[in-house]
Formats: C-alpha cells, structure tokens, sequence
C-alpha cells in the first residue's frame, strides 16, 4: 500500500499489517476512544497522546473520539482520523472530517480482527453536500445530537408544510418565523437523515419553497411570499407534503380553520406527522407554554390529532423561547426509547 487512501462514507479498507497508529485529528478538545461491541471502554496498546494511540488488529474495535471537556462537541466541531504503520513505511487511510456538533462521543471506524477498517459514521454521508454544509443548519443538527448520540442512520423522506396565514406572514414576524424554521428543519433533517424534499408554504395554490434552503442564508421574505392564505387552511399543503409515503413537518400558527379534515387526513392515511403548534397549551414544551388555568388552553382543537400514534404535536406560546430550547424541542421530537 502506497500513498493516501480517503475512506469513503460507508466504505473499507485494509489496515497497515501488523499494529496500526491511529492519530485523531479535531478542532475541539477531544482524545481518541476504543470500544469493543458491547460498548466496553478499551484501552490500546500504547498511547502516545490524547490524540493518538497504537493498536494491534486481534478483536474488533470501535473506533472514535469522546470531548474532553465533559460538555458536547460545539456547533461546528469537526473530527478526523488516519490509519498507517507505526514506523511510517507504506500508505496512510484517512477518514475525512466530519461534523459531530452536539455528541459526546461518536465512533466513526470500525477495525475487524483481520483488519478491514468500516466506515461507521453515517451521518458523514452528507456533511458536505448542499444544504447539509450551511452553517444555518448546525443549530437544529447540534441540538438533536445532544441526547441522541448515536450517528443518524435513518434514510426517511419528508416534507416540510408552513401555515401562511396572515399571522405568519406578518413583516414583523418574518425573522423570529426564520430562525425558527431553521432550527425546525435542522432537527428533523437529522433525524430523519434527509433534507425535506419539498417546503410548501399553505398558500392558495400551494407554493414550494424547497430551493431557498440551498443557500448560506435563507431569504425569507423571498420564501414565505407576502400573499398570505384567505382562511388559514393547511390540509391541501399536508396533503400534497405527504404523497409518495412521504413522512410531514408541519408548522401551525395557532388552531388552523380546517383542523378536522387535517386530523381525518392524519387518521385515514397514517402519515408520520412532526406538528409544532404555536399557541399556549397542555402540549407545551416548556411550562411557560403551559396554561396555568383551563380556559388559557388555546390548542384544545388539536386534542384530537395530537391523540393519534402516528402525530407528536408540540406546542409553544414563544418561537424564540423554543429556539433557545432546541434540544427540548428536539428530543419531544424525537423522543428516545429505552432499551
């Protein structure tokens, strides 16, 4: 082997013979961590810093890197690593830099008993690709990753909808509504594994918005139009959102005038549904967006959809406050199951 071989998202390669110096490249503070399957932490045979250590192919490991801080990686980090011969002879493996914004830790390699080195970090797939590089969406992905560790392996199609009543659309609203939906797409985006494959905005007729997303900043005021919907009506955006099998975000300003044929829609067809309402409510995601008395309820509409096992609808009275409190919103979300 000679020269340098880019271990590609989701690829092999063989191992220098013999031991193998693995040296972690990072923009954080960050050491090299070695587990075996069942998730025990592994020492190596030598460890010549933080950053790099010395093993001997014979058991598989798992290959990645933990903070060193005791805090998440922040928004932005990036790790690496490279594989070759101790003394130097021969070719080196690289695993090109990814994104780990918001992990602990993550395993990006794994190293077999004979020595094949497999691409573990899926997510990687994508980090350069598009949307996927906008620093736009680093606060969403940052946010899912805080209590979910893992790297995203699921491969789901979906679509965003945004109600366009003539509250959303509002000028003064415009930035808070933005900043939000950024955050709403990073999350889902990185949970699901894809980018939405549409936005539509719940104009009459149906608008999508989807190519604005491939930008360094969003224009919002371009994506959203300022033609507001007569009735704030959203079932034809969720409808069309949901062809093909696909899975739908939906952003709700309040109770929406057709809420019962969105909820039979959401019955009938069984469509995965992401709902974040805003409004006060008993759904709230933070206890300020709770009611402290019954008649402060102002979602009650949507009991009835939020009921459904293929709906988690969320609520919160404040965009910002939500923001603030992505990763809430994300793990409501996306709620982890206990193993």
């Amino acid at each position: 082997m000679a020269g340098i071989v880019q271990l590609a998202a989701g690829g092999t390669a063989q191992a220098p013979a013999g031991a193998v110096s693995i040296k972690l490249s990072t923009t954080a503070p960050a050491q090299v961590l070695l587990t075996r399957p069942d998730g025990e932490v592994v020492e190596p045979q030598f460890r010549v810093s933080a950053n790099e250590v010395v093993v001997v192919p014979g058991q598989e490991l798992l290959i990645g890197a933990r903070s060193a801080t005791g805090q998440p990686f922040a928004s932005g980090t990036r790790l690496g690593m490279s594989f070759r011969s101790p003394g130097g002879a021969g070719g080196e493996i690289v695993r090109p830099a990814v994104e780990v914004g918001g992990h602990h830790s993550v395993h990006l390699v794994r190293l077999s008993a004979d020595g094949t080195l497999t691409d573990l970090f899926a997510d990687a797939r994508r980090a350069d690709e598009g949307a996927w590089s906008r620093a736009w969406l680093r606060p969403g992905e940052y946010a899912y990753h805080v209590n979910h560790q893992d790297s995203t392996t699921r491969d789901v199609d979906w679509a965003l909808v945004l109600d366009a009543s003539a509250s959303v659309l509002v000028e003064e609203r415009r930035a808070a509504i933005g900043t939000f939906v950024e955050t709403l797409i990073g999350i889902a985006a990185t949970g699901y594994g894809n980018l939405p494959g549409s936005v539509l905005v719940a104009t009459e007729p149906v608008r999508d918005s989807v190519a604005a997303l491939d930008a360094d900043a969003i224009d919002w005021n371009d994506a959203l139009g300022h033609d507001p919907a007569p009735w704030p009506r959203v079932t034809r955006a969720v409808e069309t959102a949901a062809k093909g099998g696909r899975s739908v975000a939906l952003l709700l300003d309040g109770v929406p005038v057709d809420y019962r044929e969105l909820e039979a829609f959401a019955a009938s067809s069984g469509t995965p549904m992401l709902v974040v309402a805003v409004g006060r409510s008993r759904h709230g995601l933070r206890p300020e967006d709770r009611p402290a008395q019954f008649w402060d309820e102002e979602l009650a509409a949507l009991d009835g959809l939020a009921a459904l096992e293929n709906v988690r609808l969320v609520a919160t009275a404040d965009l910002a406050g939500a923001v603030e409190d992505a990763a809430s919103l994300a793990d409501a979300l996306f709620p982890k199951v206990a193993s």
